[in-house]
């Protein structure tokens, strides 16, 4: 699967988690580092942050994924959640991930935590989220974050 192009309809799934960044974390601090973990092929996310010049990488295991994302002028390296480089996260200072499988929620956590990143998940809707993370409601959509 190679995606070529932003699609507006795809970035409207995630435009909550996007405002919640900026209110939050990017109008104070617009230099922060930013990483989504699990990017697979939804890229309308981190090339919304890019195209307003926030500083965003995304990571991912799949390989192609990867490659899709340098096509796409983004930043990206390859690792495994489950198996993580730690010395690859040191520079960030949020990690995001949308929609997540629960099985690597934790490890997401777990590399924030060890990192001392702030953490933003937008979980699937019928998923519990980690009772680690604090649960809000955003405009209607549930985010969660450490």
């Amino acid at each position: 699967m190679i995606v070529k192009e932003f699609k507006e309809e795809k970035f409207n799934l995630v435009k909550p988690l996007y405002d919640y960044l900026l209110e939050n974390y990017l109008f104070e601090n617009p230099d922060l580092q930013i990483l989504e973990l699990g990017v697979g092929f939804y890229f309308e996310m981190a090339l919304k942050l890019k195209k307003n010049n926030y500083n965003v990488t995304v990571m991912d295991f799949n390989q192609k994924a990867i490659d899709n994302a340098n096509y796409l002028g983004l930043d990206a390296f390859k690792d495994d959640l489950f198996n993580p480089n730690h010395s690859l996260y040191r520079e960030y200072d949020i990690i995001y991930s949308v929609r997540p499988p629960r099985d690597l929620q934790n490890d997401i956590y777990n590399i924030a935590k060890l990192n001392n990143c702030k953490l933003v998940i937008q979980p699937l809707s019928n998923e519990t989220p980690l009772e680690s993370l604090k649960v809000i409601n955003y405009n209607g959509k549930i985010l969660c974050k450490l």
